[in-house]
């Protein structure tokens, strides 16, 4: 967007401060803004647009003083009105006319609209969308969490509270004699029936141990017989050979 000048009007309707960016004459510039400024007063409005002389001229009125911006026919009017709503938030800042020009420098360059600026004002537009969401989001969160919170009382205290009427129904049946303590189980807790098996198991199982011991043992028995047979036979055999060699001694000394 080309800007052709901007201006800030004092209350009186005098000009505080104005900067021109289009190669113009002065007094055609003066004469347009002057112009401007009347038609503005007639239409008595805070803020607005006109179309004067092949321009477009955007408006905002900020505590009685009276911003104005000239643009060219074919200016972007919503570039043009942001422009202005930043000038009008700049202006608490400016305490002369110096500070004002400083301002309107900042914003337009060149007689150009700050695009920094205006893509600044789309991405802080976007992170006020985000940060609704997200507001939002944790607010439904947070109703869900406390919800959920009233339910676990509710159920916590029918809980206690049937726990309670039990009891006191079990005590009313013990102080009749119709209740009393559930019995413990006693002894090794186990059936009757599964003890049996597991008795038969075992001695099924100690039968064969038993029979292999006996085994080992007639086989032990039945070596030591043996040995001792083979040892009686080795000592004859030693003594009939001691008397043969005896005999055969006494048989040479004759």
């Amino acid at each position: 967007m080309s800007i052709v000048a901007s201006a800030i009007f004092k209350p009186d309707h005098t000009v505080l401060c104005a900067r021109v960016y289009a190669p113009r004459s002065r007094s055609s510039i003066v004469s347009l803004i002057d112009t401007a400024n009347k038609q503005i007063q007639l239409i008595q409005q805070a803020s607005g647009t006109l179309q004067l002389e092949e321009h477009t001229i955007v408006y905002q009125k900020v505590q009685e003083q009276l911003l104005l911006v000239i643009a060219e026919d074919e200016a972007n009017i919503q570039e043009a009105n942001f422009l202005l709503e930043l000038l009008s938030q700049s202006l608490d800042c400016a305490t002369d006319p110096f500070e004002s020009l400083s301002i309107l420098d900042e914003l337009s360059a060149g007689g150009q609209a700050n695009e920094f600026l205006i893509s600044n004002r789309n991405v802080k537009g976007r992170l006020e969308m985000h940060s609704e969401t997200e507001r939002k989001f944790l607010e439904e969160r947070k109703q869900k969490a406390e919800q959920a919170e009233i339910v676990r009382k509710q159920r916590e205290a029918e809980i206690a509270k049937q726990q309670g009427t039990d009891g006191l129904l079990n005590a009313g049946l013990r102080f009749i004699g119709f209740g009393g303590k559930p019995k413990q189980p006693q002894g090794h807790g186990i059936d009757e029936a599964e003890l049996v098996r597991l008795r038969m198991k075992a001695q099924q199982k100690q039968e064969p141990e038993e029979v292999e011991k006996k085994v080992e043992e007639e086989e032990s028995d039945e070596e030591f017989r043996v040995k001792k047979r083979v040892e009686e036979e080795v000592t004859v055999v030693r003594q009939r050979k001691g008397r043969e060699l005896k005999s055969r001694k006494v048989a040479r000394v004759e």
